[in-house]
C-alpha cells in the first residue's frame, strides 16, 4: 500500500500561508500507521522545519499535488504546487521531488 501524501496550502508554517505538505504512512490495510505519540505516523515538509525548504509567504504550496514521470525513465516523482511562489512568473511554480520513495519519506 502506498503512502499519502496531504497538501495543506493554507498551514502558516514560518510565514502566512506558506503551505505544507503531509506524508502519512500507510499500512499494508490502508489504515495510518502509528507513531512514537500514538497518533498517526507523518513526516511534515514546510519552510522552517529543517527540511530545507524555503517557502514563500502566500506561496500555497501544496495546493495541487500530482505523481508525475519527469524523467521519462518510469521512476515517479511528487510534484507539489505552490501557485503564489513569488519568484515565479504569474501562475506559481511546482516542486518536484525526484526519486520519491511512498515507502521512505522521500
Amino acid at each position: 500500500m502506498p503512502d499519502l501524501a496531504v497538501g495543506a496550502w493554507g498551514d502558516d508554517g514560518d510565514a502566512a500561508t506558506t503551505g505544507a505538505l503531509y506524508l502519512v504512512f500507510l499500512d499494508r490495510g490502508g489504515a495510518p500507521k502509528a507513531g512514537s505519540d500514538g497518533g498517526p505516523s507523518f513526516v511534515k515538509l514546510a519552510s522552517g522545519d529543517g527540511s530545507g525548504l524555503a517557502l514563500d509567504e502566500y506561496g500555497e504550496f501544496g495546493s495541487a499535488l500530482a505523481l508525475v514521470s519527469a524523467d521519462g525513465a518510469g521512476g515517479v516523482e511528487l510534484a507539489v504546487g505552490a501557485p503564489g511562489a513569488q519568484d515565479a512568473a504569474p501562475g506559481g511554480v511546482a516542486f518536484v521531488h525526484h526519486n520519491f520513495d511512498a515507502g521512505s519519506g522521500l
